[in-house]
């Protein structure tokens, strides 16, 4: 069986009811990447978490063009989605960022750095 989650060095730094988050560096390349892996009860052809991404992100060759992080790609093993997407630096998830920022007007005062921060 193939594993792909051996081409990366990972370290995980989250985890929640539906999978697990790694920061980790591509072996290939040293690009740093987020390895995400999903606990899927249902899968269609292409999981809607994996379908987003397509739409929003130019795929794995606009990696650093786009705003959206790349998805780099995606895996589905038995009952888990392994989705693998760049992970920009420097980087913070979302609620961070918020947090940090409680009290701004974020959507209009930042939208640029949100773009450009969030991972």
């Amino acid at each position: 069986m193939h594993l792909p989650f051996l081409k990366f060095q990972l370290k995980k730094i989250g985890e929640g009811g539906f999978g697990a988050v790694y920061a980790g560096i591509r072996i290939t390349d040293s690009l740093p990447v987020i390895v995400v892996f999903l606990w899927v009860f249902q899968v269609f052809k292409i999981p809607l978490e994996v379908n987003l991404m397509q739409k929003v992100s130019g795929g794995p060759d606009s990696i650093g063009q786009s705003a959206a992080v790349s998805l780099l790609d995606w895996y589905y093993l038995d009952k888990e989605v392994i989705i693998v997407m760049e992970r920009p630096d420097p980087c913070m998830d979302l609620l961070k960022y918020f947090v940090l920022f409680a009290g701004e007007r974020l959507f209009l005062a930042r939208p640029r750095k949100l773009q450009q921060s969030t991972c």
